[in-house]
C-alpha cells in the first residue's frame, strides 16, 4: 500500500523472508533471532504476521515492552502471540509496519 505521498506504509509482498529482512536490517549479524525491542527506534511501528494464515496488523509495541522489557527478543515474544485470524498460538513473526509522522 502506497501513501500519497509515496510512503510505503505496508510492504507489497508480505513473504516471511521479506518480514524477515525487514527487521532484521536493525540486527548486527542481519539475524532476526538476535532483534531486540531496544534495537529499534521508537518512530517505526511494529507489526506482527501469522505464518499459518497470513494475516497481519499493528501491535502496541509499549504494552508488550511493558510486560517483557525493552531486551526482549523479538523472536521470543512473535512465538507468544495468538493470530486473531485464525487463533493458533506460535506462529507470528514481527515487522516493520511503517514509520510514525514527524
Amino acid at each position: 500500500m502506497k501513501h500519497r505521498r509515496g510512503i510505503d506504509l505496508i510492504p507489497d509482498r508480505l513473504a516471511t523472508s521479506t518480514a524477515e529482512i525487514s527487521v532484521a536490517r536493525f540486527a548486527p549479524d542481519g539475524d532476526y533471532r538476535s532483534v531486540r525491542f531496544d534495537m529499534i527506534p521508537d518512530w517505526w511501528v511494529l507489526g506482527a504476521i501469522c505464518r499459518a494464515c497470513r494475516s497481519y496488523g499493528g501491535v502496541d509495541r509499549y504494552e508488550i515492552q511493558r510486560k517483557h522489557g525493552r531486551t526482549a527478543l523479538l523472536s521470543v515474544v512473535g512465538e507468544k502471540l495468538k493470530c486473531t485470524g485464525c487463533d493458533v498460538r506460535g506462529q507470528s513473526m514481527f515487522i516493520l509496519y511503517g514509520k510514525w509522522e514527524r
